[in-house]
């Protein structure tokens, strides 16, 4: 209630009283994927929600939140579950009532409570300075995997690539060497977002890369990258995505 409800409202389903004024809009805790994630099946482990809690989410209103202790961020990781489960077995009832078949309690607390297996999560390796062979070979697979249909050639985001999120809300691909990302710039951070994608987006994850091939891509995308980093209002963040051609295909239905 202190620090989050009012952007993500005080149930976390993204309806808090700023929540309008705010671009991207918050998330909605209960019903949408969570972006940042460090696993195969994009399920967020405590180490995804605790790290978004304290590091906030660059490009966005979503500051971090530094003065917490550790004992209020672990309750506040736990809140965020628990919203989370409860959002699931709200879905879960619906589809079952939709349906005619009988609400178990039990069966539906059983069903929300999957947790994260330690096979399905992804740790990036330690990564090393880049080379120029490095960073050669990370280029080759920008291009072989078509990263530039949606990022550009330049790396500058292509605004002719009409592309929507889980939402169907238009949205940008991130501009690699002007944008800050929302994960962070640290090469661990974007071995994950490569690795695992980012669920609720339209960037997929790179599922058939060999460890070099990720870290090479890594380099490259950490070689396009220049300071100082764009920093936009939220008005300004709108007027950008609502300025791209995706906006137009969302507002004529076609």
């Amino acid at each position: 209630e202190q620090h989050c409800a009012a952007c993500h409202g005080p149930e976390g389903r993204g309806d808090g009283v700023a929540a309008r004024h705010l671009y991207p809009r918050p998330r909605n805790l209960r019903e949408e994927r969570m972006r940042l994630v460090s696993t195969l099946t994009g399920a967020p482990t405590t180490a995804d929600i605790k790290a978004v809690i304290q590091n906030g989410v660059p490009g966005t209103s979503m500051a971090p939140l530094e003065t917490l202790s550790d004992v209020e961020l672990e309750q506040l990781v736990q809140v965020v579950q628990q919203m989370r489960q409860e959002g699931e077995a709200e879905r879960y009832i619906a589809y079952l009532q939709a349906n005619g078949f009988d609400v178990d309690p039990e069966e539906i607390a059983d069903s929300v409570r999957v947790p994260v297996k330690p096979e399905d999560v992804v740790t990036a390796p330690p990564i090393a300075a880049a080379d120029a062979d490095s960073i050669d070979l990370g280029e080759q697979i920008y291009q072989r995997l078509t990263c530039d249909s949606c990022h550009g050639s330049a790396g500058t985001g292509d605004p002719s690539t009409p592309l929507f999120d889980d939402g169907g809300y238009p949205t940008f691909a991130r501009d690699l060497v002007h944008d800050p990302l929302k994960g962070g710039n640290t090469a661990e951070s974007l071995y994950l977002r490569i690795r695992v994608g980012m669920p609720g987006t339209p960037h997929p994850a790179a599922d058939g890369l060999s460890e070099q091939e990720l870290v090479a891509l890594v380099h490259y995308c950490q070689s396009l990258a220049e300071q100082p980093k764009t920093t936009l209002t939220n008005f300004e963040r709108a007027t950008r995505e609502t300025s791209h051609p995706a906006w137009d295909l969302e507002l004529t239905g076609e």
